[in-house]
């Protein structure tokens, strides 16, 4: 598997149909060994409760749930960071 040759060990996931497809991807790296992430503010259902629901199973699993915010300054780390400013910037819009 790709995913594994690469050595990542977390994963951040995003996607639509959250009961389904990002709730079974997510389940699955877990059991297999992978710190998940799930980006609630960029996940979705066709209905809300769906989507609570995959939230609140995914919590259930010790699946991690952050927020896009979060994700973009984990990444950038702190101030010096060459995209900092403008991260900040396109977040404050």
């Amino acid at each position: 598997m790709a995913l594994r040759r690469s050595g990542r060990r977390q994963i951040v996931l995003v996607g639509q149909e959250a009961h389904l497809s990002v709730l079974q991807t997510a389940l699955e790296l877990f059991h297999i060994g992978y710190d998940v992430y799930v980006v609630e503010d960029a996940i979705c259902s066709r209905k809300t409760r769906h989507n609570i629901n995959a939230v609140q199973r995914l919590q259930k699993h010790d699946v991690s749930i952050i927020n896009y915010e979060s994700v973009l300054f984990e990444w950038i780390r702190d101030s010096s960071h060459p995209d900092f400013r403008r991260v900040s910037a396109l977040l404050r819009q």
